[in-house]
């Protein structure tokens, strides 16, 4: 099942990917993993993260020779914002308080 993210801006590799990141962004993934978890096929991940590396929304946490682990940039004014969309739209659709919502888990 998509989050709700998901379910308003498309079930696409981008938004895929920028999802998945966005609910683990506490750990660093590799792109098997990203691809595994979110559902998303290994070649298209590889089409996403340069763009999503270019624009720092993403970036590499550790590089371990061929396997480089990827973060989630929150320091990136997109990145917040993103954030703060998700926020908005599950309180939307749950009718649940701001307030509430910034103190779940992520």
């Amino acid at each position: 099942m998509d989050s709700l993210f998901v379910e308003y801006l498309g079930s696409i590799p981008t938004i895929k990917t920028l999802d998945f990141l966005m609910e683990n962004k506490r750990t660093s993934w590799t792109l098997k993993e990203i691809s595994d978890q979110a559902s998303i096929a290994y070649p298209s991940l590889k089409l996403v993260m340069p763009r999503l590396l270019a624009r720092k929304i993403v970036f590499v946490e550790r590089d371990l020779g061929k396997v480089k682990l990827y973060k989630l940039n929150e320091q990136n004014a997109v990145v917040k914002q993103l954030l703060a969309l998700d926020k908005e739209i599950v309180r939307q659709e749950t009718g649940v308080k701001r307030s509430i919502i910034a103190e779940l888990p992520r």
